[in-house]
């Protein structure tokens, strides 16, 4: 998913320093475990969502398959954030997996994170992805606090802000807050 996103889009995902809520208050969306798929521009696109009672994350597994250039793999682990109108996924992206390294327990994961909104309807699934350029502009126009540096910024605001900035805005400073990124449908 992670990769395909830089692929489908103009702009790449924001990446937070904090998720939205507390991942040891997180609980599983068993609506998103199994595998889902979608077809794009030629490519297969895969995603599988499995759980681990363990740590009470979900595992991600993002697979591209492009005919003629081979298959390209990204996982992840996620836990959702609810609000009132909304479903959202906090995800860390692998740094490095071996067979030695499978699992959320042993995986090492990046310290940022970058958010989707979902919605699940009967067996589809639609995903977009926070848009690193809103982010900016809202951090710029003091509607998030951050700083800004050249085309690079920092948020810091509170992940309470920062999740009611998302519920609130469908676009700012002329750019939308969430791209979409692609329905999938389950596999039986």
């Amino acid at each position: 998913m992670v990769a395909a996103i830089f692929i489908l889009s103009s702009c790449g995902p924001a990446e937070l320093d904090k998720p939205l809520s507390d991942p040891q208050k997180a609980a599983i969306d068993n609506d998103l475990i199994g595998m889902w798929h979608s077809k794009k521009n030629d490519i297969d696109y895969y995603v599988v969502f499995g759980a681990s009672d363990e740590t009470k994350l979900m595992e991600v597994a993002c697979i591209g398959n492009e005919k003629g250039k081979g298959v390209g793999v990204i996982t992840l682990n996620a836990f959702p954030t609810y609000s009132k109108n909304h479903r959202y996924l906090n995800m860390r992206m692998a740094e490095q997996v071996t067979m030695d390294t499978i699992g959320s327990d042993k995986a090492r994961y990046s310290d940022k994170y970058l958010v989707a909104k979902y919605e699940v309807i009967s067996n589809h699934l639609k995903l977009w992805y926070a848009s690193d350029i809103a982010l900016h502009e809202a951090i710029k126009n003091g509607a998030l606090k951050g700083k800004i540096n050249g085309q690079e910024h920092t948020l810091s605001d509170s992940a309470e802000n920062v999740l009611q900035f998302f519920n609130d805005n469908e676009s700012y400073g002329g750019y939308t807050v969430f791209e979409e990124f692609g329905e999938f449908t389950k596999v039986p």
